[in-house]
């Protein structure tokens, strides 16, 4: 699997995420801006930027998809 399906099944995993917990979510058209995702929070929009990770552990690997947030916020969606 390469780099650029990881990282869009990493921003479809988030989208999913978000909708599924209420929030509106718009997707920007292209991939030119500093952010992949915003959401719509009562009229403010908040740019999100997913990464998405590798950590190996005992037992095998944990996958970590981290939203970034072009504001001092950072938040964290382990799936």
């Amino acid at each position: 699997m390469d780099t650029k399906l990881k990282a869009d099944i990493a921003e479809s995993a988030v989208t999913t995420e978000l909708l599924k917990r209420g929030f509106n979510v718009l997707k920007p058209f292209g991939d030119r801006l500093p952010y992949d995702l915003a959401v719509d929070l009562d009229g403010r929009l908040i740019k999100i930027q997913v990464k998405i990770s590798r950590i190996q552990r005992a037992l095998g690997f944990i996958k970590l998809v981290m939203l970034s947030s072009t504001t001092s916020s950072h938040f964290l969606l382990t799936t």
